[in-house]
């Protein structure tokens, strides 16, 4: 091994490099960064994009295209559950 794979300093930071590989992927990666630079009103037009790409996914594929996007929200709505069940922890 060389001295540079030795320092610590040296370490790839895994959530810059995630982050600048998802502002890559096409369609999501632009919306995505806006929403990050923007700011409230960013957001508000990013959210608002998201729920007109899932309506044009349920008019393009019918029942799937909205199923397909509720098995994607599934994870969150667990983590919502959990959260109001688990309440304030002190």
């Amino acid at each position: 091994m060389s001295d540079i794979a030795l320092k610590p300093e040296n370490k790839l930071d895994f959530g810059l490099l995630f982050q600048k590989l998802f502002f890559l992927i096409p369609i999501l990666g632009p919306m995505v960064r806006e929403v990050k630079e923007g700011g409230e009103v960013m957001f508000i037009g990013f959210l608002i994009n998201v729920a007109m790409l899932w309506i044009m996914a349920g008019i393009q594929w019918g029942l799937m295209g909205v199923v397909g996007g509720a098995y994607v929200l599934l994870p969150l709505y667990f983590v919502i559950l959990f959260t109001l069940m688990l309440g304030k922890q002190e």
